[in-house]
């Protein structure tokens, strides 16, 4: 059973709601009641106004004083959905978080329902409920089409399937660094294709979510932006995943819809000319042969300039030979391809605790085992740095697997 404790009685809330709000005053009140009406009572609610120029802020404040638990923000000016969520997020402090938009509610059981999942089942970073699609007035018009999809990261790839209620854990948030901001009008889309990457994430069939079909909505408006922006995440994940030289992105014009289609046969006859230099690199770093293996590596990138696991290589090939700000700048350019490989981390890590900067190392290695827990070397690594290398007045927990 999930924790339920007034927030009165406690120091943090377990959940933390964020809401933004534009020019919603028809809508708003009746989310605001779902939020009241929580089986749930140990949450907050962030209550971000964007600059609306209709009512939506004095309701915003006038629940507010019902309710402390409501923390209302007004942003004075429209800054856009991105920058709000960015924003409201950060001064979130429950040990969960998700969202709710202004013109949609909840089913009064879903915090409780999605608590006790995350609660119960560790290996989960996230969770996601059906949803209902409403009209304008509120009438239910059935189970919306997302929900009857099987969740997988694959698919993922295609259909925003975690759509709506969305509860994760803070910690699996920070471990992705939050909102991409570059990814416009799809900020959502591109945050869980990056959790997909690094947790397991659950489908709970329970319809706890009403959303509102609403030709006023943003999703309405910017429908054309949606499509772009979801397109770029879409495109990026690809290359994070090492998929962009074998499969492609086709977005049909009319529908909107995605499909991932296979590349021709002359790229995939340079992706496999690229793994055969790769192969060949491997095997020269076991034989210590590391300026031929560098050399390899650095054919295998030519033919795919986006080739992961051979950046990672040359790194490692650079550090061994002592070329240390080759291999410096070669795991940051792997970082910037995938900002989310636990090992570039780890061996950054490596580098800066072999130069003495200690703190630079320690931070490295943290951020190795946020995304990979299972990291065994950033482990080991980390507890060696804090027993040896840093005073006990700056020494922090090694993070529990």
């Amino acid at each position: 059973m999930a924790q339920n404790l007034h927030p009165e009685a406690e120091h943090s809330p377990v959940v933390s709601l964020v809401m933004t709000v534009y020019n919603t005053d028809a809508y708003l009140s009746k989310a605001l009641d779902s939020v009241l009406a929580q089986t749930f009572q140990s949450w907050e609610l962030i209550l971000w106004d964007d600059g609306s120029t209709d009512s939506s802020g004095a309701i915003a404040r006038t629940y507010a004083k019902r309710d402390a638990r409501i923390r209302f923000y007004d942003g004075v000016e429209n800054r856009g959905q991105g920058k709000s969520l960015e924003r409201a997020h950060a001064l979130t402090r429950g040990e969960f978080v998700g969202w709710l938009d202004a013109d949609d509610f909840l089913a009064p059981s879903a915090l409780q329902e999605t608590v006790e999942c995350l609660q119960q089942h560790p290996q989960y970073g996230m969770v996601y409920t059906n949803h209902i699609d409403v009209d304008e007035s509120g009438q239910a018009l059935g189970l919306n089409y997302r929900c009857k999809i099987p969740y997988s990261p694959q698919r993922l790839l295609i259909d925003l399937l975690t759509f709506h209620f969305r509860l994760l854990r803070q910690t699996i948030f920070d471990a992705v660094d939050g909102f991409n901001l570059e990814i416009v009008c799809a900020e959502d889309y591109d945050l869980f294709l990056r959790i997909s990457e690094i947790t397991q994430i659950y489908h709970l069939e329970e319809p706890l979510y009403f959303y509102r079909l609403n030709v006023q909505g943003l999703s309405y408006q910017r429908r054309e932006q949606q499509c772009q922006g979801s397109a770029k995440a879409v495109r990026q994940a690809l290359l994070r995943r090492g998929l962009a030289d074998t499969v492609f992105l086709e977005v049909d014009e009319d529908s909107g819809k995605f499909r991932l289609k296979q590349q021709n046969k002359a790229q995939l006859e340079t992706v496999q000319f690229a793994k055969t230099w790769f192969v060949k690199g491997r095997e020269q770093m076991q034989q210590n042969n590391l300026s031929a293996a560098v050399s390899s590596f650095q054919q295998a990138i030519a033919l795919r300039e986006n080739y992961i696991a051979a950046c990672n290589q040359l790194g490692k090939a650079y550090h061994l030979m002592g070329a240390t700000e080759q291999a410096i700048d070669t795991f940051e350019k792997l970082l910037q391809l995938n900002p989310h490989l636990a090992q570039a981390h780890c061996n950054l890590g490596a580098i800066w605790q072999t130069q003495g900067d200690f703190e630079r190392a320690a931070v490295a290695y943290r951020k190795a085992i946020a995304l990979n827990p299972n990291l065994s070397v950033a482990r080991l690594n980390l507890s060696g740095l804090l027993e040896q290398q840093m005073p006990a007045s700056q020494q922090m927990p090694v993070p529990a697997a």
